[in-house]
């Protein structure tokens, strides 16, 4: 099993009730990897998606709810979203990158068996650098498990995490039904490792 991650957050300040953080993941078997990479590519027309971009674009009736379609539906993932709580409003990104993604490999290890991670690689310098030692704690503290990162525009199976954590996020930040096709079918947690078990849909 691989598992592909990505993230999101709102760092608006804990006080307007705005800040999360979360990192979600995307996890395929091995034997299904070229199938959905190529699902993925012609879902997104086989350019480099962002969904960001694309909603800014005025294409999310369209574009951003097929791919959303195809993610619940079509490609049968495994989706796991872990959400940092209000312990961790205060925290810097960087610490609430961590500590999620730390918790999010362990559970993808130990309960789904999830020995390759796949990582949206970020900027050069700080980031880069917090991610590699976050990878290498990763690395000494679970064996046999594989982490390694990949630029979003050459590896379309990046893209399924990017849309799932968008819709997350027009979910808190906006109320917004996106995310409402995953409320039945991902596993949500805390980033103490609590299953979150009460989440609804928003829309109709």
């Amino acid at each position: 099993m691989v598992a592909f991650l990505d993230e999101s957050y709102d760092s608006q300040p804990a006080s307007a009730g705005r800040f999360f953080f979360a990192m979600t993941a995307v996890v395929i078997s091995s034997a299904d990897i070229d199938s959905v990479r190529w699902a993925y590519a012609e879902q997104a027309g086989n350019t480099k998606w962002h969904t960001t971009e694309r909603f800014q674009q005025g294409r999310g009736a369209g574009e951003i709810e097929g791919f959303v379609n195809c993610l619940a539906t079509e490609a049968d993932p495994l989706l796991i979203v872990l959400r940092a709580d209000s312990s961790l409003a205060h925290a810097d990104l960087e610490q609430a990158r961590r500590t999620c993604f730390l918790k999010l490999v362990e559970i993808l290890n130990e309960e789904h068996d999830v020995r390759l991670i796949v990582y949206e690689r970020r900027r050069p310098g700080y980031e880069q650098d917090n991610d590699e030692e976050t990878a290498k704690i990763l690395r000494k503290s679970i064996e046999g498990l594989s982490v390694v990162d990949a630029w979003s525009g050459s590896e379309p199976l990046l893209w399924g995490p990017d849309v799932l954590a968008w819709t997350l996020q027009r979910r808190l930040r906006a109320k917004e039904p996106w995310f409402d096709p995953f409320v039945d079918i991902a596993e949500i947690y805390k980033h103490d490792g609590t299953r979150v078990t009460n989440m609804r849909r928003i829309g109709p």
